[in-house]
């Protein structure tokens, strides 16, 4: 598998440049390091939202969160951070935390300074989020806002640069996908569901890259350099044309192949025949044990 290094120098040579190759992205030095520097990271990111790349691809439960919490003294708390597989929340001074403790399974209520945490109160709960009653010491009760048009809040993934897929269930989907509405803004997926899991793209290793992806990436990235290092923007235009016509859309063609799945069914009138009663069994086809055939002999 390539390395960032020779992944640098496949660019490198695209614009004519053998004999300035990097013998080192880490310790290198000069104009042609900072340039592969400056734009690596982000040509990578680029193509990876371009298409759902199967060596990009990665699976994980949300992180359920709030949009804010007012305790009983008015003080209000949004989120901070992803701790112990739980939200975190914290007040504009960020000197009061609410948190999971998953040692002893119960959320807490406290005094932060840095790096200290001091509990004041905790309620016993394995709860997504703090619950509203149970506070005694400092806080007597918490109130629970979401921004308007959805029942759930949930964090994306750090390592998240384009959502493909959400589901509620953790279940095999064969013919049917269950209907779930939901949506991005900013850093938060917006759903009414719990608990939620995604399918999404991030960005790869050098060493989890696939061929034609790899290939891919290091033509585009040898566009964004043709014209700080070689001064040509002619040539710049040329590699781009040649990703654009040839180069993406055989590595495209090829993800999609890997893999069979059959047309995902989401329609309210199959999911009626699905629980329906009938002399098959439980279900009419495709979802009950007969064949079309033996259901409707006449056909």
């Amino acid at each position: 598998m390539a390395t960032k290094t020779e992944i640098c120098n496949f660019a490198l040579s695209l614009i004519g440049n053998e004999r300035n190759q990097l013998s080192d992205f880490t310790t290198d030095t000069g104009k042609i390091k900072d340039q592969c520097d400056l734009h690596y990271d982000q040509t990578l990111e680029e193509l990876c939202r371009m298409h759902t790349w199967n060596c990009c691809k990665k699976r994980d439960q949300l992180v359920e969160t709030v949009t804010l919490i007012t305790d009983s003294n008015d003080v209000e708390y949004t989120y901070n951070a992803t701790e112990n597989g739980k939200a975190q929340f914290s007040n504009a001074a960020d000197d009061k935390r609410i948190r999971y403790n998953s040692t002893t399974s119960a959320w807490e209520y406290g005094t932060y300074s840095s790096p200290t945490f001091t509990k004041v109160d905790d309620v016993s709960s394995t709860a997504d989020i703090p619950p509203t009653t149970g506070w005694d010491t400092g806080i007597t009760s918490l109130t629970l806002t979401y921004d308007f048009g959805w029942e759930k809040e949930y964090i994306l993934p750090s390592d998240c640069l384009r959502p493909v897929f959400l589901t509620n269930t953790t279940e095999s989907q064969r013919f049917l996908q269950p209907m779930i509405d939901w949506a991005v803004e900013v850093d938060r997926i917006l759903a009414n569901y719990s608990p939620v899991y995604l399918l999404y793209i991030k960005t790869p290793l050098p060493a989890e890259m696939d061929t034609l992806f790899l290939k891919a990436f290091y033509h585009l990235l040898a566009s964004k350099l043709a014209i700080p290092i070689a001064g040509d923007e002619d040539m710049s235009g040329r590699i781009l044309d040649k990703f654009n016509n040839f180069v993406i859309p055989e590595a495209r063609r090829i993800n999609a192949f890997e893999g069979k799945k059959s047309p995902t069914v989401d329609s309210e009138w199959l999911e009626s025949t699905y629980t329906s009663p009938s002399n098959l069994g439980s279900s009419w086809p495709p979802f009950g044990s007969s064949t079309w055939v033996t259901a409707f002999p006449w056909s």
